[in-house]
């Protein structure tokens, strides 16, 4: 069975998403009513790597006219990558979040781990701790 598109749908998602600017800005509201949350949490993907390749571009040019040198050019790419790592994981885990996907099963919302809380040392760390239920 193979899904009929929405040929009016289609046309608007074209006129918005189809042009040489949304290659950095994805229409992913647009996305994810037509395609769902998925495909619209990929497209968020595209659009905050294709910054960030454009930053991390601009910063390399930058270093060089400067007159830095290799590894003070790798320390620059190095750093850029822990920073996109750390801005992907923040904007996924809120757009998957705010959307009502986040911990969902088929049963609906479900504790993560809910026979962990309480108080204790850890015997790794040696630091007290209180998880509140």
């Amino acid at each position: 069975m193979v899904p009929v598109h929405d040929r009016e749908q289609i046309a608007k998602l074209r006129a918005s998403w189809i042009r040489a600017t949304t290659v950095i800005r994805q229409p992913t509201k647009q996305l994810d009513d037509y395609f769902g949350l998925s495909l619209g949490l990929y497209f968020n993907f595209v659009e905050l790597y294709g910054l960030s390749l454009a930053a991390l571009l601009l910063a390399i040019i930058a270093g060089i006219f400067l007159g830095l040198g290799k590894s003070a050019l790798s320390v620059m790419t190095i750093t850029w990558s822990f920073g996109f790592i750390l801005s992907w994981r923040h904007k996924q885990t809120t757009r998957s979040y705010t959307k009502g996907i986040l911990n969902s099963v088929g049963r609906g919302w479900e504790e993560a781990r809910p026979e962990h809380f309480g108080q204790g040392n850890s015997k790794i760390t040696f630091f007290y701790f209180t998880i509140v239920k």
